[in-house]
């Protein structure tokens, strides 16, 4: 729509295509809510809202793309899965982004981003071999594990992620200061990226914990200014 919001009346209706795409628009100050069942055979499927977004059916492209921006996002629990089985999957907003059932790519690439990410205990982010990104949608402070930030993945909300790739918080782009605390990160691949004048700290707590996994620290700026960064492996 150009300028009003997009409701499914019945959070059981569902829209499907044979491989054709889905594309529901809600310009203006439009919101999508209350978002059904979508169902694509290799077909993208494309979520804009001006506003905010609450999907309460499951997601499932088939082999197709994902992507939805706006402001906030949510999915709801046990019914709101997004699955795009090899396509990948892009949550783009500027508010929080909050995961309340399962996302899986079986491959494809993963991406969220937003002012700020929950994810409940519960659901997981399987990308399978896919590499995962977890970026602030600007620049602010990112904590990690029980490093203190605006923008946070804590340890719980970590072990919730699935990746035989890597996984990367934050971004190379922005100038984003990056605080990190006792992080078990196991077999994960783990890489912390910022730009600019952005630093990767350790909160001087505990050592980061990798078992057979990777850490990579990339910065343009500082790593390690004041504190010692600790790793145990």
């Amino acid at each position: 729509t150009a300028s009003g919001g997009i409701t499914f009346v019945d959070a059981v209706d569902e829209i499907r295509t044979q491989g054709g795409s889905i594309t529901l628009q809600a310009q203006g100050a439009g919101s999508l809510s209350n978002i059904g069942k979508l169902t694509s055979t290799g077909g993208a499927i494309v979520l804009e809202s001006a506003t905010t977004t609450a999907l309460v059916g499951a997601i499932a492209t088939n082999g197709g793309s994902f992507s939805s921006t706006g402001t906030t996002f949510t999915n709801s629990a046990t019914t709101g899965a997004i699955s795009t089985a090899g396509g990948t999957l892009t949550i783009d907003h500027s508010g929080v982004v909050t995961i309340n059932d399962n996302l899986s790519s079986s491959g494809g690439n993963i991406s969220i981003t937003g002012s700020n990410l929950t994810v409940s205990v519960g659901p997981t982010v399987d990308s399978g071999s896919g590499n995962v990104t977890l970026k602030p949608k600007t620049a602010t402070t990112i904590g990690v594990g029980a490093g203190g930030g605006v923008f946070s993945v804590d340890n719980t909300e970590l072990s919730q992620i699935a990746s035989t790739g890597t996984i990367t918080i934050g971004d190379r782009t922005l100038a984003s200061d990056i605080t990190v605390g006792g992080v078990s990160a196991g077999t994960k691949n783990l890489r912390l990226a910022t730009g600019g004048i952005g630093t990767i700290n350790d909160d001087g707590s505990t050592a980061v914990t990798l078992t057979t996994g990777t850490l990579t620290l990339d910065a343009a700026s500082t790593i390690g200014n004041t504190t010692t960064f600790d790793v145990s492996v």
